[in-house]
């Protein structure tokens, strides 16, 4: 029998029968195998996909039930894998074998529409019935946590409040605060040598940005910046893959106004092709960022704690990243 179906947008007429389970009209008919069998009893999550926003386990749905309604699968989310629960899954390495994961990520994609900033108690029970094999629920909250702020970013810059401007330009006098600093502006540099210390003398032992901003050949940040700072005083401070900005993306700070250094934080053509939610994420997990907090025995850390600054990176981008003059 010919079922009109919306999938993914797209209206498609499906020759099945009416008890086939949506799960193989997607896999066999359509040939979207972003969505996997798993048990077939509906007790694992693996075949979760959206029919009109809502969760449901395709693997015991009959197709009839989607007739006239919207499908949506792990394809529909985006065509680039840039949708903000597929961004915060791949920055925070989820998957292990992957197989669960497209189901988890659709439950999440439901989760954060009715919840935008769920708690830890209501991640674990939206997802109750999504099962991974590897154990990676941790990772999976923290994607959660990371998704939804991410997804709130995106609907606050695509609709700015009409009092925004003047929030957004006060939140990146504090911005700037952070940015002057030494614990940044020691690395973002507009030369190939970085400086050092709380007066920015160039950095002793002939150390050099290199092509990636990693160091030159011989010469790699992390031979001497370790994945933690020690408690020595002004022994090298630590963070995992220490770095510098590439030489094509320099981002120098020192010596700039305010509003110079907000335009050159905003513009994706000298920040590294971030968006605005790319740089809120980068603002509140970069381990690079968090560890300018703790910077060793010897140094001082920004004029702000983490927290206001991260509070300050999201009322300036929720106010639509207004820059001062």
């Amino acid at each position: 029998m010919a079922l009109p179906v919306i999938v993914n947008g797209s209206t498609m007429t499906i020759d099945v029968d009416l008890t086939t389970p949506l799960l193989w009209v997607l896999r066999e008919n359509l040939g979207l195998t972003g969505t996997k069998f798993g048990c077939g009893i509906a007790q694992c999550g693996a075949c979760t996909v959206l029919l009109d926003g809502q969760p449901i386990r395709s693997c015991v749905t009959p197709v009839a039930r989607a007739t006239g309604k919207h499908v949506t699968t792990i394809e529909g989310l985006s065509k680039n894998a840039d949708h903000p629960v597929q961004r915060a899954w791949l920055a925070e390495q989820v998957a292990q074998c992957g197989y669960c994961q497209s189901g988890q990520i659709m439950a999440t994609v439901a989760l954060l529409k009715a919840s935008p900033h769920p708690t830890d108690a209501e991640i674990d029970d939206a997802l109750a019935g999504n099962l991974c094999r590897c154990g990676t629920y941790k990772r999976i909250r923290r994607a959660v946590h990371r998704a939804a702020t991410l997804t709130l970013v995106a609907l606050a810059v695509a609709a700015p409040s009409a009092q925004s401007d003047n929030r957004s330009v006060q939140a990146f006098s504090t911005i700037a605060s952070v940015l002057s600093s030494a614990r940044c502006s020691n690395c973002h540099i507009s030369g190939d040598v970085p400086l050092q210390g709380e007066d920015a003398r160039l950095h002793t032992m002939n150390v050099r940005r290199g092509a990636d901003g990693r160091g030159a050949v011989g010469m790699r940040c992390t031979n001497c910046h370790q994945e933690a700072s020690l408690d020595i005083p002004h022994a090298p401070p630590g963070a995992p893959d220490w770095r510098l900005p590439p030489p094509t993306k320099r981002m120098a700070w020192s010596g700039l106004s305010p509003g110079d250094q907000c335009r050159l934080l905003k513009d994706p053509a000298t920040n590294g092709n971030r968006t605005p939610a790319d740089v809120l994420d980068h603002a509140m997990n970069d381990p690079l960022v968090v560890a300018c907090w703790h910077p060793g025995a010897g140094r001082t850390p920004p004029p702000v704690s983490h927290a206001a600054f991260v509070a300050s990176v999201r009322t300036w981008i929720e106010g639509g990243a207004a820059c001062p003059q």
